[in-house]
């Protein structure tokens, strides 16, 4: 993979996997949540379900366990204090795995990834998205170091 694909994939992995969690946690927001039913004398070992919503003691939203209504892929995003995503563990839609950090305007701060050609990659945004400094290890040409945006 050329380098400057690295970073371009390391970049819409972690975006991809916060979005996910964007549009996984506002569906989850508006929805009318069930209660679970304790049942009698019975504990079942396995537990399924096709959404989990973590609520605080007041009911607030603090984390969602579901699949992206697009891909069917798994996202995990956990919620601060003030209500907004501030982290989301992804499976992107390639297959590969990312952790994205986000500021209090929910805009992707850090990344973490793994792309399906088993490159790796630290990436670090600005305000704007876009990708300042990154590490990466790319599987056939050893570690890459980018250090500022690339300007066209």
């Amino acid at each position: 993979m050329k380098r400057n694909n690295l970073w371009a994939t390391m970049g819409v992995a972690v975006v991809a996997a916060v979005m996910g969690s964007l549009v996984t946690l506002a569906v989850t927001g508006s929805a009318v949540l069930p209660r679970a039913e304790a049942s009698e004398g019975r504990q079942d070992d396995v537990v399924k379900a096709h959404q989990f919503v973590l609520l605080d003691r007041k009911g607030e939203v603090k984390g969602v366990w579901s699949t992206g209504k697009q891909d069917d892929m798994p996202v995990i995003a956990m919620v601060g204090k003030d209500g907004k995503v501030r982290m989301s563990l992804a499976i992107t839609k390639d297959g590969s795995p990312a952790i994205g950090l986000t500021d209090a305007d929910e805009k992707s701060r850090i990344g973490l990834a793994v792309t399906e050609d088993s490159d790796a990659a630290f990436t670090l945004m600005n305000a704007k998205g876009d990708v300042v400094a990154a590490l990466g290890v790319e599987s056939d040409k050893g570690i890459s170091l980018l250090n500022g945006v690339k300007k066209d």
